[in-house]
């Protein structure tokens, strides 16, 4: 019977826990936004360059970033419904896994290296594998940790194939602008390190990295996607998951320890560390600290080094072989549960206020409604006879205008203007938020319904905003 040394009990356990917490229901904000608009280009044959559901944000220029895997989306719930997303979901998790460990075990490490990389990596991306076209993205990001980990030991990758996966991650996720920018980042580590013998590499890479911003300028979204991502990061600089990486939060404890194995890697090597690995290091954990989104994405880059950090830095013993069923078992038992979960649990998480968004759609309208950010692509997704203030697709919608909203609905900065000069006529706001509170005692706005912290609220003849300013456009 075939064998495997006993550390891959913890790659196997690892997995288990991964794929199972990935079974959950829907519970990402924007994930219904993304179905309704690939439902719309399959219906229309056509990519909208302009933004015709929010009220607020009419005729503002929209550049789908994810059209592919919104059509992925739209496909597979008119086809199988929304459960088929969990699948879906499942199935990209397992092979963001997979790939992660191939990475890792191709760097020669120890098996105890090799277990413990995986675990610190793949651990915390079950907070960023979800339904959403992220997800996707962290399957090209695992490729380009590998294609990088080779420049950096001085190797070239292969041009062709190389620009025409970023030709397909472009159309994936806005993410694709990690591949140019960290090959450039490899390249110039080996320049560094091999100095003349590696000019023409380098020379090579840098043309490859232009390249790749090239081609994502040719696919049916236009040549506005190669700038999209500087105007996502203008747009959304309010929302939580765009804000500047916390470091000391408790969920980013398996990233601290990555850097701490790394650093205290570098500080013990008896030789020089080689530019290479500096210069990755520095570059890999800036890009994390810009936002707290970015941190999946560095985690996976620095996979491979954490790995040889760890056989520098812990000596851990090399354990007995094992048949090598035992962790093939153990996964299993992992995929079985996710596989029930999946098909007994609820499609919806119940913190979605899915019923609040039906009984929307029974008012007379179309509505003009005054959300929360986090219920906005729900509302988008699944109620067309209404038109959100915000949601998830930040670009577009001007910065000002997003930090302006947002500020209004905890009644900070000119939050009455906010308020006249959009005039909603309805709201789905959380219960205790002080917008609601505000808009029940002082405007007379009624509470239709309530469900799971969440409250629909109607204008009424009465409630109409007053504006005491002239109107000027919001942000300005």
């Amino acid at each position: 019977m075939p064998s495997v040394p006993g550390w891959t009990l913890v790659v196997a356990a690892t997995f288990a826990v991964v794929i199972y917490l990935s079974s959950g229901p829907l519970n990402d904000p924007d994930v219904w936004w993304h179905v309704r608009l690939g439902r719309s280009i399959l219906d229309t044959g056509h990519i909208p360059h302009r933004e015709t559901w929010s009220y607020a944000s009419l005729g503002h220029a929209w550049t789908p970033t994810a059209w592919l895997s919104d059509v992925t989306y739209g496909f597979l719930v008119d086809q199988w419904g929304y459960r088929s997303l969990i699948a879906l979901k499942l199935a990209v998790c397992a092979a963001v896994a997979v790939m992660l460990l191939r990475l890792i075990r191709r760097t020669g490490a120890s098996s105890p290296a090799v277990a413990f990389a995986f675990a610190l990596t793949l651990l915390p991306l079950t907070f960023f594998l979800r339904e959403r076209p992220q997800a996707f993205s962290l399957i090209f990001v695992v490729w380009l940790a590998a294609q990088c980990e080779k420049v950096r030991r001085g190797g070239s990758v292969r041009v062709v194939p190389f620009l025409a996966l970023e030709w397909l991650w472009a159309n994936v996720h806005g993410m694709w602008f990690l591949g140019p920018v960290f090959l450039l980042v490899a390249a110039a580590g080996d320049l560094a390190d091999c100095r003349r013998n590696a000019v023409s590499r380098f020379r090579r890479h840098a043309l490859t990295a232009v390249g790749a911003v090239a081609v994502a300028a040719i696919t049916p979204v236009g040549p506005r996607l190669v700038t999209q991502p500087f105007r996502v990061q203008s747009a959304a600089h309010s929302i939580s998951e765009w804000l500047p990486t916390v470091l000391w939060h408790r969920s980013l404890a398996p990233y601290l320890i990555t850097l701490a194995v790394l650093t205290l890697s570098f500080v013990r090597r008896r030789h020089a560390t080689p530019w290479a690995d500096g210069v990755w290091f520095l570059a890999v954990v800036g890009f994390s600290l810009i936002a707290s989104r970015d941190v999946a994405p560095a985690m996976i880059l620095l996979a491979a080094p954490l790995a040889h950090g760890l056989d520098e830095v812990v000596r851990l013993p090399a354990s007995a072989r094992i048949p090598a069923i035992a962790p093939a078992l153990l996964a299993l038992v992992g995929v079985g549960f996710a596989v029930g979960g999946m098909v007994s649990e609820p499609v919806i998480a119940a913190t979605q206020p899915t019923r609040l968004v039906q009984k929307l759609g029974t008012l007379p309208g179309p509505r003009h409604v005054l959300n929360d950010y986090t219920v906005g692509g729900l509302i988008t997704g699944m109620q067309p006879r209404a038109s959100v203030s915000i949601d998830g697709r930040t670009d577009n919608y001007s910065p000002a205008y997003v930090g302006d909203y947002l500020d209004a609905l905890r009644l900070r900065g000119r939050w009455q203007h906010v308020l006249a000069t959009l005039q909603p006529d309805c709201a789905l706001l959380p219960v205790d938020s002080a917008m609601t509170h505000v808009l029940v005692a002082e405007y007379d706005w009624t509470v239709v319904a309530v469900q799971d912290g969440y409250a629909l609220l109607d204008r009424g003849p009465r409630g109409r905003v007053a504006l005491s300013e002239p109107l000027s456009p919001l942000g300005s």
